[in-house]
């Protein structure tokens, strides 16, 4: 349990929760106690009915008789909402906005136009939408694409001695991946880094004991910042992906602020609610149509966009640039006038 009086921080992910033992545990001392439980998902937003919570909770509210208006659920999902359970929307868990902006007021990014790769994707933790969004890219376009995957079958992110992170091969099959032996084959490649990097983010990672990879906590995250000005597009594999929801990470900041296009492998109508943001997008230069697809398909649309740009020349991609310079231009001064209370505004009037 929290710190803070009658609150609980549940774990979780897009698909369940770890500790679903200590929450029902939580709600039924709230019971005895005839105290109104507050669960806080602690900086991150995944969708409720898809990570099983409301599930536990109707459970719970059937068996004891308690009022399901007196429990307020903290999330940065800022699409989650339901008619009996007092949802409170958290811009403050994209606490990243701020960081990043404090960041560029104090660092210079290279915003050069001279790509030298088609595509970037770094990858910290492995997830099942990661590893077949890496793979796809690693099987057609390796030699175009600067890519970083930092999980493997050796080493994964560690918090107080326990593992945090899986590879994904589970979902991948539920998920109907149609590349199974070529992920084996990628993965047996992995951990993939930049190694002229190694010793630097051994100086700077913190919070997670990391070695020759990626830290995935501001301010370090923006160590590959300074590869920005090599690529054209970032595919960006979000942390959320499943369900009904919309939580923004440094994985899609990170190419705002460094005046990069983007194509986000992450949860349905994402770019429909960034515009909702003023950010704009890019179906000028290629079809948007994915962000209407779920996840699984959404990747396999995607996946035609990339072989679509990977026949474009380095001149071409640099021209391209050219004309998005004033989209680009506009996301980077949306995001640094962007408040958290611009965004309660927005998705409270959904």
């Amino acid at each position: 349990m929290s710190a803070r009086k009658n609150m609980y921080k549940p774990v979780s992910e897009d698909s369940y929760i770890y500790n679903e033992g200590l929450l029902m545990q939580y709600l039924y001392n709230c019971h005895g106690q005839n105290t109104d439980p507050v669960l806080d998902f602690n900086l991150e937003g995944p969708c409720f009915e898809y990570n099983g919570l409301y599930r536990l909770l109707d459970s719970f509210c059937s068996l004891t008789g308690f009022d399901p208006s007196r429990i307020t659920l903290l999330t940065g999902n800022m699409i989650e909402q339901h008619p009996a359970y007092r949802v409170q929307l958290m811009p403050r868990f994209w606490y990243e906005v701020f960081e990043i902006q404090q960041w560029c007021r104090q660092n210079i990014i290279d915003t050069g136009n001279q790509p030298a790769y088609h595509f970037a994707n770094f990858i910290g933790r492995s997830t099942w939408h990661r590893l077949w969004t890496a793979t796809i890219l690693d099987c057609y376009h390796s030699r175009r694409t600067l890519q970083t995957f930092n999980s493997s079958v050796r080493s994964h992110y560690v918090v107080k001695d326990h593992t945090v992170d899986c590879l994904g091969l589970d979902d991948l099959v539920r998920n109907e991946c149609d590349i199974i032996p070529s992920v084996v084959e990628f993965l047996q490649t992995c951990p993939r880094t930049i190694a002229n990097d190694a010793a630097e983010i051994q100086d700077v990672a913190t919070y997670i004991p990391q070695s020759e990879c990626y830290p995935i906590q501001h301010p370090a995250n923006l160590n590959i910042l300074k590869y920005y000005h090599k690529i054209f597009v970032d595919i960006v594999c979000e942390t959320r992906i499943m369900g009904n929801v919309f939580f923004v990470t440094e994985k899609t900041w990170r190419c705002i602020v460094a005046r990069r296009p983007f194509i986000v492998v992450g949860s349905q109508h994402f770019l429909a609610n960034l515009k909702r943001l003023g950010f704009k997008t890019f179906n000028d230069w290629w079809d948007e149509g994915y962000d209407e697809y779920a996840p699984q398909q959404r990747i396999k649309e995607i996946e035609k966009i990339l072989a679509q740009i990977s026949n474009w020349s380095l001149i071409e991609l640099h021209n391209k640039l050219q004309q998005m310079h004033a989209t680009l231009e506009h996301n980077y001064a949306v995001f640094q006038s962007l408040t958290y209370q611009q965004i309660q505004k927005v998705f409270d009037e959904q």
